[in-house]
């Protein structure tokens, strides 16, 4: 059976995903909200690096991360500077990808290209 890139790639997210979600379960001297921060920055990151895209692995651990960072009181950002911070940090991620674009047909030709036999 042959998987695409993206098949795998949700496969490894959503396997770091559960895995992290049971270690913050076990782990009792870790907050909720940003031990889950966490998990999905793992997650995310796992997701994009697999496709192959570690600009967006590199976003995803840099918001959430953050957000954790913030959520735990390791980041002593006021939080009326949050929502502008934020809000520029979109709009460089934005203005960042114009120029990362890639032809849907190189893409479709990239996903065909990484396919995983999985024969026993």
């Amino acid at each position: 059976m042959l998987m695409d890139r993206q098949k795998s790639a949700d496969a490894v997210g959503g396997g770091v995903f559960f895995i992290g979600l049971g270690v913050l379960f076990l782990w009792d001297g870790l907050d909720f909200w940003p031990g889950i921060l966490l998990v999905i920055a793992a997650s995310g990151a796992a997701n994009n690096l697999v496709k192959g895209e570690w600009v967006d692995a590199l976003v995803s651990i840099f918001v959430f991360g953050g957000l954790a960072a913030w959520f735990g009181g390791y980041l002593p950002i006021d939080a009326n500077l949050l929502l502008p911070l934020g809000l520029i940090g979109i709009g460089l991620i934005m203005l960042l990808n114009i120029f990362r674009r890639v032809d849907p047909e190189k893409r479709k030709r990239k996903n065909e290209a990484y396919e995983v036999d999985e024969a026993y």
